[in-house]
This record gives structure tokens, sequence and C-alpha cells, in this order.
């Protein structure tokens, strides 16, 4: 078994931003504090941009040359937290492909982390799913969710667990819709599956590439 999983260019969606006037930088952090402050105590679905703008004390227009929408806003704010699961998702699998822990266990174990990550952050990540900021923006998180997906999958195609004849890049499409922040409220609210029995039903399916 290989110890290495072929994941691409898995910081892409979070390169560092160009630098920044001090000015510029400290009214990009005070419109994140205010939007912040304002969605804990109001909720994200009721705090509209121009909210945030006469929060932080600047104009419409400048808060809108920062973000494009609420949904880029709310990416922001989420910015340092994907970041740390990004990188303990890499130590996670470096420290399961060491112990010889085959590739479609990794990816069931990845998959139910992400089901716990989007539930900490659903609001927000509804609010990034509403926008559009989903599939090919590769600032998006679906973009890195799909490419380690894809790559996981790889890993389990040269180890023999999954059948040549499937589709990797549709079969992690498959997977992950179960995932769209709309749709994991729904289950966890609308048909009141616990995260341990969405996981469960995730790595069924996985059952069936092989």
């Amino acid at each position: 078994m290989t110890n290495s999983i072929d994941l691409g260019p898995i910081r892409s969606s979070h390169e560092a931003p160009p630098a920044e006037r001090a000015d510029a930088a400290a009214n990009r952090a005070r419109i994140l504090d205010e939007a912040k402050a304002l969605f804990e105590a109001r909720g994200v679905g009721e705090v509209t941009m121009a909210d945030i703008a006469t929060a932080a004390g600047v104009g419409k227009g400048t808060i809108y040359r920062r973000f494009a929408s609420k949904g880029e806003l709310c990416l922001s704010i989420m910015d340092d937290q994907l970041r740390a699961y990004q990188d303990e998702t890499l130590a996670s699998f470096r420290q399961q492909r060491a112990a010889r822990v085959d590739a479609l266990t990794i990816l069931g174990d990845f998959l139910e982390s992400w089901i716990g990550f989007t539930e900490a952050q659903l609001p927000l990540m509804c609010e990034v799913q509403r926008d559009g900021l989903h599939a090919d923006d590769h600032t998006a998180p679906y973009f890195w969710l799909h490419m380690t997906v894809v790559g996981l999958l790889r890993a389990a195609a040269r180890e023999d667990r999954v059948r040549p004849d499937v589709d990797l890049s549709l079969a992690a499409d498959l997977l992950l819709a179960p995932l769209r922040a709309d749709m994991l409220r729904f289950l966890r609210e609308g048909r009141d599956y616990s995260q341990a029995e969405i996981a469960r039903g995730l790595r069924e399916h996985l059952g069936g590439l092989t």
C-alpha cells in the first residue's frame, strides 16, 4: 500500500491575500468583527450588508469593494477555521497512511469529520452556498472538498478497492451532495438523523463502489 495520497494543490483555496495597507487592513478587520457580532446577535440570515456597513462605520461601496457578497464575507469569517481544518485533515491522513489504513476507510472518516465541521459553521456555510460560492469557484470550500475526495478515491482505486468503471469525479459529487449545507440541515433538522447515522449511510454508499 502506498503511503501517499495525491490531493493536488490542497491549499489553493486559501492562498495568502495580497498585502494590504494598514488602514485597509484595519477596515477589513472591523467589518468582519462587526459582522460576527451582528450574526451572533441576530442570526446570519437576518443581517444585511447595509447593516454591517453601518455597524462598521463604512459606506456600502466600501464594504462591497472588500466583499462582493455576504457569502464571500462569511467565507472570510471562516477562513481561520477552514485553514485549521485543512491542516488537521492532512495530519490525520499522514498518520492513517503511516498506520496502513486503507483509503476508503480514510475517506469515510474524512466525510464524517466534514459533517461535524459543517454543522459547527452551518449558518455561515448556508450563506456561502446561497451566494453560489460552491462548485467551480476555487476559493469555495467545495472545490477543496471535491479535490480531496477524488484524491482518496484514486488512492482506493490503486488499492483495487474501487471498480474500474466508476467515474471518480461523479462519485465524489454524489458522495458530497448530502453534505451541502442546506441538505445537511434538512437531514439533521427535518429528518432528525444524527451525525453518526449520516456518516454510516455514506460509508454504506462507499461499499457500493468496490
